[in-house]
């Protein structure tokens, strides 16, 4: 058996790095040939290249050159099937990601906006069909078998899919030997486009299994040594201002040093807010590998985005999520069950460390509030609910792995 893994192997995104190595690690352990395939349409390529600084740019393909097997790059759907049919794969493994995506026309509205009204361009890998559903089956001589792991349609309005696009996703989630899913949302929407014929297990991120399956994480002294970190720190990530300002960060920053914590701005790999404020700044260009473990061995994260709360979690650090995820209309109306956010903190018990930020209507909280969920986390609630999620991981790989082999 040689398995081929499909999702965003070349993303300059920590936590997507982190999920495939995840992954890798897992097989290679249990002595199972594994490979990525790179599929990198020419358009994606330009998106990773121009909208990520230089030298982070280099970091990412230093740990992929470092930590991953992969295939030589596909552009398309037929190049997916030959490096299936050359490399002898015989079964594909799709995710974990944001690999189960569609935006209808209604989706890509964006108003109000600077130009009052305009409209977005997705790329292809967010766009139906693609090869994420496995429409280069069609170019193999023989099919094999495919699953889907941990997926996300990351926001995906499937209510708004039109007739043809549920009949064709419908035709080729049936497919698939194996399907789970990251969030209820996306549960429902495979619900929905195969009139309940499918609904997928939701499953855990690989990143709650890193600890498990990489040997090679850095020691808490090499990260405190190499970014020159106290025992207690803080970490503040915002990739968007979503209404917190400087103010509000020197406010929490003036608390934090009250409880004898330091303050530290950890970078995105595009962007840094709010680095002229904090007592320290950890910038580009940064590893992976550097990332995780900064999260890993700190006193607490603040910020946006999904996969610093899975580490979180997988970690037991105390967090508080400003979640930019979830449908809205019109920045006015949110649907809280869209967050993929929302879905796992409401699963482990914290969603009131948590608030929306994606509309205008939000409502922050003041910096109080959030050291205090910080200062009062429950390690002992979120270690039972790693452990618990870890095996559920467990089971997770176990059935692909049996699906696979078949």
């Amino acid at each position: 058996m040689k398995i081929g893994l499909l999702a965003y192997p070349t993303v300059c995104n920590f936590g997507a790095n982190l999920q495939m190595l995840s992954t890798l690690e897992y097989f290679r352990k249990k002595n199972i040939d594994i490979e990525i395939i790179n599929w990198l349409p020419t358009s994606l390529e330009n998106v990773y290249k121009f909208g990520t600084p230089e030298a982070q740019y280099k970091s990412h393909q230093e740990f992929r050159k470092m930590y991953f097997t992969m295939s030589r790059i596909c552009r398309t759907a037929k190049d997916v099937a030959k490096v299936i049919e050359e490399d002898g794969i015989t079964g594909v493994i799709v995710g974990s990601d944001a690999v189960a995506q569609h935006h209808p026309f209604v989706d890509r509205i964006v108003f109000p906006s600077s130009r009052i009204i305009r409209f977005l361009t997705y790329s292809e890998d967010r766009m139906f069909p693609n090869v994420f559903w496995g429409t280069f089956q069609e170019y193999l001589p023989n099919s094999i078998p495919m699953v889907v792991m941990s997926a996300s349609c990351q926001n995906s309005p499937y209510k708004s899919f039109d007739r043809n696009t549920r009949k064709g996703m419908s035709s080729f989630a049936l497919g698939y030997k194996y399907i789970s899913v990251r969030d209820k949302w996306t549960q429902k929407m495979y619900k929905y486009v195969t009139n309940d014929v499918i609904c997928p297990e939701v499953t855990p991120d690989p990143v709650f299994a890193f600890n498990y399956n990489v040997d090679y994480v850095p020691s808490k002294e090499d990260i405190q040594k190499k970014f020159s970190l106290p025992e207690r720190y803080i970490l503040l990530s915002f990739n968007k201002q979503m209404r917190i300002n400087e103010k509000w960060i020197e406010k929490f920053q003036d608390l934090a040093h009250e409880h004898n914590y330091t303050c530290v701005s950890l970078t995105y790999p595009n962007i840094l807010l709010f680095g002229n404020v904090t007592d320290k700044v950890i910038k580009t260009p940064l590893d992976p590998l550097d990332w995780y473990a900064i999260i890993k061995y700190s006193s607490g994260y603040v910020g946006n985005n999904m996969h610093p709360i899975v580490v979180s979690l997988h970690n037991s650090v105390p967090f508080f999520s400003f979640d930019n995820y979830g449908v809205t209309h019109m920045k006015l109306f949110y649907n809280r069950e869209s967050s993929k956010i929302y879905d796992i903190l409401d699963r482990a018990g914290f969603h009131n460390n948590r608030v929306n930020v994606t509309t205008l209507t939000s409502m922050i909280p003041k910096p109080q509030f959030v050291l205090d969920a910080i200062i009062h986390f429950n390690k002992e609630k979120c270690n039972a609910f790693s452990l618990s999620w870890y095996n559920e991981y467990k089971k997770m790989m176990s059935q692909i792995t049996q699906v696979l082999s078949n």
